[in-house]
């Protein structure tokens, strides 16, 4: 099996997440038709369990406060901190280099949990947005990656099926 444990700084409390065996042959054994109905139950899934543990606090600028599914795209919301070396404006201004960095933190295939979520990402035909605000959401950020852009992603990643 794999395991992932996560510690939520705000909680002060580990998170953990465990795939039996069967859990991941079961995964790896589904057809593209339930591949695609499944993904997108998987991404609810992930904003479902993503959404238990927000607000996140990320790093000492950012936190995440939730994960939604809107209009065939899979959103999350950060709220950037007061004590952020980085405004919002300047994030505005850097869009395409923080998109850049996000589209090569995505492509890692030695996450697989990132995979997993950029596959159903793609089987889902769902992109993906990054909004930030100011803690009173006066200003926001956004980077988008379409779906288009995830399906590219989701290519360069490897299937772990090996059937």
């Amino acid at each position: 099996g794999i395991a992932y444990n996560y510690y939520i700084y705000d909680l002060d409390s580990n998170y953990n997440i465990r795939f039996e065996p069967e859990e991941l042959a079961a995964l790896l054994s589904i057809t593209d038709e339930e591949s695609s109905a499944n993904s997108i139950e998987a991404l609810k899934d992930l904003c479902y369990n993503q959404n238990l543990t927000c607000p996140t606090k990320i790093d000492d600028l950012t936190i995440l406060d939730s994960a939604t599914l809107s209009n065939n795209r899979l959103i999350f919301h950060y709220t950037v901190t007061e004590h952020a070396q980085y405004t919002i404006s300047t994030m505005q201004e850097n869009k395409d280099l923080i998109k850049a960095s996000f589209i090569t933190s995505l492509e890692n295939p030695d996450n697989p949990i990132g995979s997993y979520f950029i596959k159903s990402c793609a089987k889902a035909q769902y992109g993906i947005t990054y909004i930030y605000s100011t803690q009173d959401h006066m200003k926001t950020a956004t980077i988008d990656i379409s779906a288009e852009e995830i399906k590219d992603i989701s290519k360069s990643i490897p299937d772990v099926n090996n059937d």
